[in-house]
């Protein structure tokens, strides 16, 4: 190898150290933004729920099935300034429904997802880490996967089948009215949503979050 060769080689190894460097960097300031008292948090979570939250109610209706009404007389803040999230209540994928309130005292993570999209389904993984995670600390939290299914595009027997197919078994939600979407106002998915134990809304993502990334939005809620 000449010289001019060995030059150019490393060169090119010193580019790569740096590319990693940053993408560390980048990676560390990212979850820094979500830590405990951050500005950014709690300005996405304000803004998240604030302008819905102000709505005398919010309907919302999804083919073949009745609309439904969720009443907000007055929003409600706590000390900090973070909204409290109003209770609803969804179909389970194991059967029965499962409602916000039903989940007091936990940490909880809402995951807004759908089959059809790539993203989600890469990130459905991490967050079935999560619940991994969670059962193997006996961490009070619980992650819920809250599938968007409109009945055209995504269906109850598309989203069963993908769970099946992977083997997840972290709690799954049916979002047919968009109830639930509507008071987050999810415009694209995936989205993630951490609500304290007090179900009051601390912070959250848009776009795809590593376990990482989404433990230190848990920790918000410590």
């Amino acid at each position: 190898m000449t010289k001019q060769a060995m030059t150019k080689q490393a060169m090119t190894k010193q580019a790569m150290r740096k590319q990693a460097i940053r993408k560390r960097v980048t990676k560390k300031r990212t979850i820094s933004r979500l830590t405990a008292g951050s500005r950014t948090a709690r300005r996405w979570a304000c803004a998240l729920l604030c302008g819905l939250l102000l709505m005398a109610a919010v309907p919302a209706c999804a083919s073949g099935q009745a609309a439904e009404m969720v009443t907000v007389t007055k929003p409600e803040f706590n000390p900090e300034g973070l909204p409290l999230v109003p209770d609803v209540t969804l179909p389970s994928a194991a059967g029965g429904d499962i409602s916000l309130s039903s989940l007091a005292g936990k940490q909880v993570v809402l995951y807004f997802w759908a089959s059809w999209c790539p993203s989600c389904r890469e990130n459905l993984a991490d967050k079935q880490a999560l619940h991994d995670w969670m059962l193997e600390n006996e961490f009070e939290g619980v992650v819920l996967a809250v599938n968007l299914t409109d009945g055209m595009r995504e269906t109850r027997e598309r989203c069963d089948a993908f769970i099946a197919e992977n083997g997840y078994t972290l709690p799954v939600v049916y979002e047919e009215t968009g109830v639930l979407s509507s008071l987050f106002n999810i415009s694209s998915i995936p989205v993630t949503a951490v609500i304290d134990a007090e179900g009051y809304l601390k912070g959250g993502a848009i776009g795809v979050q590593t376990l990482e990334e989404t433990i230190a939005l848990l920790e918000l809620g410590t």
